[in-house]
């Protein structure tokens, strides 16, 4: 089965706010960019990216003291993230991990940054992309996303065939109205078929107990359902890519939607929840 993860619906549909969000520091304590460290972040966190997974496990074992605390760990990216609870700002323990001796070995530190959803009157009123919009940009584009970053759809582009086993599609976003008639009952949503529904047990050892459709990063359980619809409009939106949603009865779909909510009902989101979500649809 072939996938395509969609992190953060970035699929030129609506962007997100994040502010100098390519402010990161360097191994050697510089930082990327000299910008005031005026964004919105969580406070007394921080998201380190290392070069290899030895370095990982050596800084996962190091001691730096300040109370910190792993909260998160994705040993296949050789990303942790990291809170504490001494009285410092992130680039003031950025500068004591900088000084340890494997400090050579981090790639970046960066503060776990804040997501939120635009709050713009234009596109709260508007209508969204047609069906022919749609197909014609997944027709003609390799890259989407505000920096044209490759997603594939040139290679998955060819899995919208008759007779092809459907694309899964992870949509990283405020989840998906489960309910929706484009959703229930019509299988456009991901199933795990390694997991038993609602008998409280991780069967596939994943980590994640009774995650059916996906799972929801903002209330850590397993129900992604949708309280801000924007999640649910980038799922249709993407649905619409294999066939023509307005259509009754609905046709066979041939695109499985993997629902993984990291926005909240107002739009927000740290970037350690974004992360996670990723790692889960690429493992799942």
């Amino acid at each position: 089965m072939r996938y395509l993860i969609l992190p953060l619906a970035l699929v030129a549909l609506i962007p997100l706010n994040f502010q100098n969000c390519s402010r990161q520091y360097h191994k050697d304590g510089s930082l990327q960019n000299s910008s005031s460290f005026q964004v919105n972040h969580k406070t007394k966190e921080i998201i380190v990216r290392v070069m290899t997974a030895a370095v990982n496990e050596t800084f996962k074992a190091f001691d730096l003291g300040y109370g910190l605390t792993l909260e998160n760990d994705w040993p296949d990216m050789n990303l942790t993230h990291w809170s504490w609870i001494a009285d410092m700002n992130v680039a003031q323990v950025d500068g004591v991990i900088q000084t340890q001796s494997f400090a050579s070995g981090i790639e970046y530190t960066e503060p776990n940054y804040l997501f939120n959803l635009p709050n713009d009157s234009v596109l709260a009123s508007s209508n969204g992309l047609s069906l022919a919009d749609v197909q014609t940009t997944f027709a003609t584009t390799s890259t989407s996303g505000q920096t044209a970053a490759p997603v594939g759809i040139n290679e998955v582009r060819n899995q919208f065939t008759p007779g092809k086993t459907p694309v899964v599609v992870a949509v990283i976003d405020s989840g998906v109205d489960l309910q929706h008639e484009l959703f229930s009952n019509t299988g456009a949503l991901w199933t795990n078929s390694r997991e038993v529904a609602g008998n409280g047990i991780d069967d596939d050892g994943n980590g994640y107990i009774d995650d059916m459709n996906g799972w929801n990063f903002v209330s850590n359980n397993s129900n992604p359902d949708d309280d801000n619809q924007h999640g649910t409009h980038c799922a249709g939106i993407i649905l619409g890519t294999g066939q023509d949603i307005f259509l009754r009865p609905l046709a066979t779909p041939k695109v499985k939607i993997m629902a993984l909510k990291f926005l909240d009902a107002t739009g927000g989101g740290p970037t350690s929840s974004a992360i996670s979500a990723i790692f889960y649809a690429v493992r799942n």
